[in-house]
């Protein structure tokens, strides 16, 4: 076999085929600590990344928002001469900025409420007689987007490996606490909130060629008959270096016919 025809039987087998790709997700998530209201336009660490478009195709862009605001200290004490009923209100707003404006804005409510002694002659803010603790009293709200490439701030999540969004997200909380009660009352008040931001990019990596089972055949017939041909070139080598007494003898003359004399 020459070259050529090899050539020809390694073009014959040899092909790629693009191996399918599954969609990935990349999750980054960033947050406010929980710290008093009002809070306005606090930017959310660590700051969000861009997706790196050498990473694939980007599919969707998904905004989880989670918000909360919470009386970390609430304390009543009724200073009043007659049993009261006492009701702690928290209220409040909570907004999410970010690439293309305003993500999210929301209210939220709580209520708690006891019934309370006379003023037991201590404000100590106890939790029995004309004490009332509510601590720990909250509303929390989640929301959640998603951004495809028909929105016109799909592109705005787009750049490169480590590069910040333009736009950071930031929140802004309003918190309202109030006691209704008689007048005679004694109240300490404290109001927080927090707020946490997952963004997922979901994604498409680019496609890999890999080789078609057919090639992988083809690959190995090729590689035997190469084989072969190297088997019959040393067999032809081996052949070209005989010993010369094992080297058939040449004819010079040709034989004469003739016919036998009985």
């Amino acid at each position: 076999m020459n070259n050529t025809a090899l050539g020809i039987a390694t073009v014959a087998v040899l092909g790629v085929a693009a191996l399918p790709t599954q969609a990935k997700t990349i999750n980054q998530t960033a947050s406010v600590s929980l710290q008093p209201t009002d809070i306005t336009d606090e930017v959310l660490v660590p700051l969000i990344e861009k997706f790196d478009t050498a990473k694939g195709t980007l599919n969707q862009v998904i905004v989880e928002f989670t918000g909360q605001i919470v009386t970390t200290t609430g304390q009543v004490e009724s200073l009043d001469a007659q049993p009261q009923t006492i009701t702690a209100n928290l209220s409040g707003t909570f907004s999410l900025g970010g690439p293309g404006g305003d993500l999210f804005s929301s209210p939220v409510a709580a209520t708690a409420q006891k019934d309370v002694t006379k003023f037991d002659g201590a404000i100590d803010f106890a939790d029995s007689g004309s004490g009332f603790v509510f601590s720990g009293l909250k509303e929390t709200h989640t929301d959640t987007v998603t951004y495809t490439n028909v929105d016109g701030v799909f592109d705005s999540f787009k750049g490169n490996a480590g590069e910040a969004l333009d736009t950071p997200f930031t929140f802004s909380a309003l918190g309202k606490a109030t006691v209704d009660s008689s007048a005679n009352v004694a109240s300490v008040i404290i109001t927080e909130a927090s707020a946490d931001v997952s963004v997922i990019y979901d994604y498409t990596p680019p496609t890999t060629d890999i080789p078609e089972p057919g090639t992988l055949a083809g690959l190995a017939l090729v590689s035997g008959v190469i084989a072969l041909r190297r088997r019959w070139m040393a067999a032809c080598t081996d052949q070209t270096q005989l010993s010369p007494r094992w080297a058939p003898v040449p004819i010079t003359q040709p034989r004469k016919q003739g016919r036998f004399l009985g």
